[in-house]
């Protein structure tokens, strides 16, 4: 079995002379970022699908700030074992089976992780994407290596929802649209009303499927009608359970606690959070959550309840939470980065803040929450051997990391002030994605050894090998630090 106890996450102290003492240059932050693409360190596979071209989505998808390539070439990642789980292994525990992801934008990102993480390893998968209102033609998608999409200002799709299949091959950097349908509105809200995956991945050599669902919480949502109500958050819920043999489920980003007292009363009637998105109604959503994970639990299914992603915003009390925003530090914020488009161009995003010292160690309000109802449920279970849903720990590895959000996407106009920067987000790098996704790979395969499945503890089982590609494309290595110990398993 592998050991689970918490990962180490820590950044060696910056080189003076790196890249935020270097001159300010528009022209060479460009030549940098266009020089990312494609490669290990922002693969093309983090657009697919997308109405972003490359260059563009790679400026604030992937870590392309100076800073964050100075804070990834000095990020430390120890394992408690030293080892980090390859992706062969992970399959290995996975073959035939289904892996569920239901939750908000913050497990998009997890599902996007996997899928990116499945891409570098080169495994040839399936992917089904629903779309919810835009009906997407062939003639939408570009015959690249990710398929990517194409909508000119002449050619916007029609409303309607569209569902379109493609094949990845990242071998031979290649991808085929293999269906794609979806005509006349009946596919408005296909995924929500139909209660099926908003995206899911067949790996072939694994025979295993990925599926990812998203609900933000009970909110209603009035364009998607009668499938868009509150109560379709439990049955949002109870779709991902449905046949998954393990569900990861999240909720808590969409709540906040009150705007402090000590805020202008306008920026509280702009700030403050209604009662759907409380601290009360978090419980409330939080209990939904746990109730359907228990279900799952009891029918065999690993279930695993995520921790919430640290956010890491400017804040005078140091919790780096949305709500609590100090306007004073994101007008600084906002002001520094005008003065470098000043100087020839919107080349830098916002930064976001450390969390301060007495809770750089600690747990924020909502994992705190969720702590304490899981230990409450566990207590109450005693000895009757009901099945224990399990955190996926993920904060105490966020909380160092506030120097690699998406910055870049919201912070790049003066009229935002900065409020509108994305602090939550991480930036997507390998080993970033290493970060986050080895508690659930460590999970998954001791769980499928614990039922004799996935071979054993210390080996991935033979797979079938990948198809030999003549195409095969040489990619550029991704660059940062483990621990001098760690390697793949």
């Amino acid at each position: 079995m592998l050991c689970e106890e918490p990962a180490r996450v820590e950044f060696l102290p910056p080189n003076p002379a790196h890249d935020d003492a270097a001159p300010f240059s528009p022209k060479d932050d460009l030549a940098r970022i266009l020089a990312l693409s494609g490669t290990d360190q922002c693969p093309l596979y983090l657009s697919r699908f997308s109405t972003y071209t490359p260059p563009d989505k790679m400026r604030w998808a992937c870590c392309s700030e100076r800073w964050q390539q100075s804070a990834i070439s000095r990020l430390r990642h120890e394992t408690c074992d030293g080892r980090i789980v390859s992706v062969p292994r992970l399959l290995s525990a996975l073959h035939g089976r289904t892996l569920s992801l239901v939750g908000d934008s913050t497990m998009n990102q997890m599902f996007d992780m996997l899928g990116a993480r499945l891409d570098a390893a080169g495994e040839v998968s399936e992917i089904t994407r629903r779309r919810a209102e835009h009906n997407l033609e062939a003639r939408h998608y570009a015959q690249d290596a990710v398929c990517s999409e194409r909508t000119p200002a002449g050619d916007r799709p029609r409303m309607g929802g569209s569902t379109a299949r493609f094949r990845l091959e990242p071998g031979a950097r290649r991808c085929s649209l293999l269906s794609c349908n979806g005509t006349s509105g009946k596919k408005v809200f296909e995924a929500l009303c139909r209660q099926l995956p908003d995206e899911e991945i067949w790996v072939r050599r694994a025979n295993a499927t990925i599926r990812f669902y998203r609900t933000d919480g009970p909110f209603a949502k009035p364009k998607a009608g009668a499938c868009g109500t509150a109560a379709a958050f439990s049955r949002r819920i109870a779709a991902a359970a449905s046949g998954a043999d393990i569900l990861v489920a999240n909720v808590g980003m969409h709540y906040n606690r009150p705007a402090p007292a000590s805020r202008a009363a306008s920026w509280r009637a702009k700030n403050e959070p209604d009662a759907a998105h409380s601290p009360t109604a978090y419980e409330s959503a939080g209990k939904t959550l746990l109730d359907r994970l228990e279900e799952a639990a009891e029918g065999g299914a690993l279930a695993l309840a995520m921790e919430s992603f640290v956010q890491h915003f400017f804040t005078d009390d140091g919790s780096g939470d949305y709500a609590h925003r100090d306007p004073a530090e994101e007008r600084r914020e906002q002001s520094r980065v005008g003065r470098l488009k000043a100087q020839g161009g919107p080349w830098e995003g916002c930064r976001c803040g450390q969390l301060g010292q007495s809770l750089a160690g600690r747990p924020d309000w909502r994992n705190e929450r969720l702590a304490a109802w899981l230990q409450a449920r566990s207590e109450q279970a005693g000895g009757a051997g009901r099945p224990r849903v399990a955190l996926l720990p993920l904060a105490a590895l966020l909380r160092p990391m506030h120097d690699l959000h998406q910055t870049r996407r919201q912070c790049d106009s003066p009229a935002s002030g900065g409020q509108f920067r994305d602090c939550l987000h991480i930036c997507m790098h390998p080993r970033t994605w290493e970060v986050l996704t080895e508690p659930l790979f460590r999970r998954v395969v001791n769980w499928a050894h614990a039922r004799g499945w996935g071979g054993p503890a210390g080996a991935a089982l033979a797979l079938p090998p990948q198809p030999k590609s003549k195409g095969r494309a040489k990619r550029r290595g991704a660059f940062g630090l483990r621990s001098k110990k760690a390697f793949e398993v």
